[in-house]
């Protein structure tokens, strides 16, 4: 019973801290927009690579590997070190930024910059974002084939929380990225994308966590 209290409270924390560093971004972001300060730190803008908030989903990502790895290791489930190898290929993207950095070579490779301008870039990512996505469904099917009916209704909402993710990760980004929204409405969009995913992987982190640490 401890154990779980404690957990709970662990990720209540967790919960309240993403709170606090999405609100923090929104307002160093407005107070930049209005040209009340002249410079917005990247540190605290949750739309930076290794700001405070993707370190942040960086170790949630670590904890969930964690979870995987050691429930396999327990239980030997194909589809909990099927999760782990999942883990670590979205681990991959978010901190070395794979689709972004991937993805204009993608674009120059074809020539479509002279076609679709800026935009094509966007496209680029999402081409990578398609490629990581078919490598994680063939290993998620995989584990899932050997996956026992208990196992399986157990692992709904992770797949849950992955796909509300990916939603905000992929599907806010690219409307927010495609089309020509005023300023404001980019930035409502990007903290519904990056403080939607925080929030999101903190909840699966959780779920995870507190599921599959110890059964």
């Amino acid at each position: 019973m401890s154990y779980h209290v404690s957990s709970r409270r662990f990720f209540g924390g967790l919960f309240a801290l993403d709170t606090i560093l999405i609100i923090l971004s929104a307002a160093w972001g407005f107070a930049f927009l209005k040209e009340l300060i002249a410079i917005r730190p990247d540190f605290w803008n949750i739309d930076r690579d290794w700001s405070a908030g993707e370190v942040l989903n960086y170790i949630k990502w670590l904890i969930l590997a964690f979870v995987f790895l050691s429930a396999y290791l327990r239980n030997k489930a194909v589809m909990m070190l099927s999760l782990f190898l999942v883990v670590l290929i979205l681990l991959a993207d978010d901190s070395l930024q794979l689709h972004e950095t991937l993805g204009p070579n993608v674009v120059h490779a074809i020539g479509l910059q002279h076609t679709l301008g800026e935009k094509a870039y966007t496209f680029g990512s999402m081409v990578i974002w398609g490629g990581l996505g078919v490598v994680v469904l063939a290993i998620t099917l995989f584990g899932w084939r050997t996956a026992t009916v208990e196992l399986r209704r157990q692992l709904y909402p992770v797949f849950a929380f992955f796909f509300a993710i990916i939603f905000c990760a992929v599907g806010i980004d690219a409307i927010h990225e495609l089309f020509d929204f005023p300023k404001v409405i980019k930035g409502l969009l990007g903290i519904l994308e990056d403080g939607g995913e925080m929030l999101f992987l903190t909840a699966m982190t959780r779920h995870v966590w507190i599921k599959f640490r110890s059964t």
